[in-house]
């Protein structure tokens, strides 16, 4: 699979944490899911992108209003958040008006574990968390996962001492500012995240997350 310039970007700025050289888009496509130092390193990335946006953050957060289809199922969006082909959804939950129902993904369709049934009988008020691509997504984030990356490859390969510190600091100051972002943007009596109960020092007892 070609990488994307976004990725190339990305990969760069965590070779210049480490002190290493550039690479290019043709050198990073050859060296994909091989034992190499850009290779390990994308792969590091990727995770860590995922396991962030996982979380759910108001940048890949959309609320959306589901219909049941003529059997009354509720099929899964393939498209959200303007992103390019089929969506990538790594959670949904339940919000506003139907924030009561205990419901989850099952077979591309959602399903009301409450009631044992895919069949719906109302629309479905959800917060779809979706991955967004690399070349979506804001600065802050960007810079998160850099840092946490380098931090990552070091400690497991380099393991310089000297190194972990400096992003371990650098890492206090990438995680204030991911934090910052989210209060700056997110809308929080519209979305009652995880993130911004915890921001707001509550805990959302009922998440399943």
């Amino acid at each position: 699979m070609a990488t994307t310039l976004a990725q190339v970007d990305a990969v760069n700025r965590v070779l210049m944490r480490l002190g290493g050289h550039k690479t290019n888009q043709a050198q990073l496509d050859n060296e994909e899911g091989k034992i190499s130092t850009p290779g390990l390193i994308l792969d590091f990335l990727t995770r860590n992108n995922k396991i962030l946006q996982q979380r759910g953050w108001h940048f890949n957060t959309e609320v959306k209003k589901l219909s049941p289809d003529g059997s009354g199922e509720i099929p899964i969006p393939t498209t959200v958040g303007g992103q390019t082909g089929t969506a990538t959804i790594l959670n949904i939950d339940a919000v506003a008006s139907s924030k009561g129902k205990d419901v989850l993904v099952k077979n591309s369709k959602m399903f009301d574990l409450k009631d044992n049934t895919f069949t719906f009988s109302s629309d479905l008020e959800v917060a779809i968390v979706y991955l967004v691509d690399l070349d979506k997504l804001p600065e802050e984030v960007i810079e998160y996962l850099v840092v946490k990356t380098a931090m990552d490859y070091n400690r497991s390969y380099k393991q310089a001492g000297a190194l972990d510190q400096a992003l371990a600091m650098e890492m206090v100051d990438r995680d204030r500012e991911l934090k910052r972002m989210e209060l700056d943007r997110a809308d929080f009596n519209v979305l009652d995240s995880d993130e911004a109960n915890a921001v707001r020092g509550r805990t959302r007892h009922t998440s399943r997350r």
